[in-house]
C-alpha cells in the first residue's frame, strides 16, 4: 500500500461490524485479477470496495466496473481516487436490498460478459455469493477473498469433514477452485482469520431437469440436519421433509444409495437423484431454499 493510500485510510475509522478490514498487499489484489481473466469487454461487479485499492486493479483490466459500497463515508474517498479511471461506476448501497439484474440495468446497462470480483465482507459472504449465484444475471466468474475456513467448505469434495450445505449448493452452480491463502498480516486492522482467494466457474445450465432446485436443497439440508446419524436416518427425522419411512427407503432404493452412509459421503449427483426419486409435489418445495 502506498503512503497516499495509508492517508487515505487515517481519514475514516474502520468498522469491524461491517467487516472492513483493508487488504495492504497489491500482488494479493493482482492474483484477484489474474485469476477472473479480465478482458476489455468485461462489466465487473465488485461488492466492498473499501478504499478503493481493488477497484483500481480492475478498472485497469476489465471494461467497465460496478463498485458497490455500502459505506458511504467511503464514497468521496472512492470519487478521488478514482477520478481518472472513467470507466468505473461507484454505486453507495447494500447490494442485498436490490435485484442485480434492475440495479445494472439502471446504472451501468452492458451487454459484454459479466464477472465478480470482490474482497467479500466475512459477516455476510454466504448471503453475498448466494445473491449472485441465484440472481437472473448469469456471472461467468466469480472470484472472492473469503474466510480460509469457508474457502475449506466451498471447495471440499464428498467424504471430508468439510463437505456440507455450503459446498453441495454451490457446486449446483459452479465449479470451484481455491486460488490461494492471504495471511492475516496482509490487512489493516488484522483480522482473527486466515483468508482465501476462491473462484468460481458459473455453469449456464444446471443439473436440476427432473428435481425442482429448492426442493434439492430442501433434501440436502435435511441430510445434514443430523450429520453423525445415517442418511435414511437423517431424512427420515427432518421435520422439513413430509414423507414416511417407507417412501424415504423407496427414494433411497431407487437412486441407488446405500441408506447407511452419512450425508457428507454423497456427491451433489447422488443428491439429485435422491430428489427425483422421492415423491415430492409443489407444496413441498421451500421457495425461501
Amino acid at each position: 500500500m502506498s503512503q497516499k493510500d495509508r492517508r487515505i485510510l487515517q481519514r475514516i475509522k474502520l468498522r469491524k461490524r461491517l467487516g472492513q478490514h483493508m487488504l495492504l498487499d497489491p500482488n494479493i489484489n493482482r492474483k484477484m485479477v489474474d485469476a477472473a481473466g479480465l478482458t476489455e469487454k468485461d462489466l465487473v461487479v465488485e461488492v466492498g470496495s473499501g478504499y478503493g485499492g481493488l477497484t483500481e486493479f480492475l478498472a485497469q483490466h476489465g471494461g467497465q466496473v460496478f463498485s458497490i459500497e455500502i459505506d458511504p463515508r467511503f464514497e468521496t474517498i472512492l470519487r478521488e481516487k478514482l477520478a481518472a479511471s472513467p470507466n468505473v461506476y461507484i454505486f453507495i448501497g447494500d447490494v442485498l436490498n436490490h435485484d442485480l439484474a434492475d440495479l445494472l440495468a439502471d446504472h451501468l446497462p452492458h451487454d459484454g460478459p459479466l464477472k465478480m470480483v470482490s474482497n467479500l465482507p466475512y459477516y455476510i459472504t454466504s448471503p453475498i455469493l448466494a445473491h449472485f449465484l441465484e440472481s437472473s444475471l448469469f456471472f461467468e466468474t466469480m472470484v472472492v477473498m473469503v474466510q480460509k475456513e469457508v474457502a475449506q467448505r466451498l471447495t471440499a469434495g464428498p467424504g471430508g469433514r468439510d463437505c456440507g450445505v455450503l459446498s453441495l449448493i454451490s457446486r449446483f452452480y459452479a465449479e470451484i477452485d481455491k486460488i490461494g491463502n492471504v495471511p492475516r498480516t496482509c490487512f489493516r486492522p488484522m483480522p482473527d482469520v486466515e483468508s482465501s482467494i476462491v473462484r468460481f466457474r458459473c455453469r449456464r445450465k444446471t443439473a436440476a431437469e427432473g428435481a425442482h432446485k429448492d426442493f434439492l436443497f430442501r433434501v440436502i439440508r435435511a441430510a445434514f440436519g443430523e450429520r453423525r446419524k445415517m442418511v435414511k436416518n437423517a431424512l427420515q427425522r427432518s421435520r422439513d421433509l413430509p414423507f414416511s419411512r417407507e417412501e424415504i427407503e423407496a427414494g433411497l432404493s431407487a437412486a441407488q444409495i446405500n441408506g447407511e452412509r452419512r450425508a457428507e459421503t454423497l456427491d451433489l449427483e447422488e443428491f439429485l437423484q435422491l430428489a427425483r426419486a422421492l415423491p415430492w409435489r409443489q407444496e413441498d418445495v421451500n421457495t425461501s431454499a
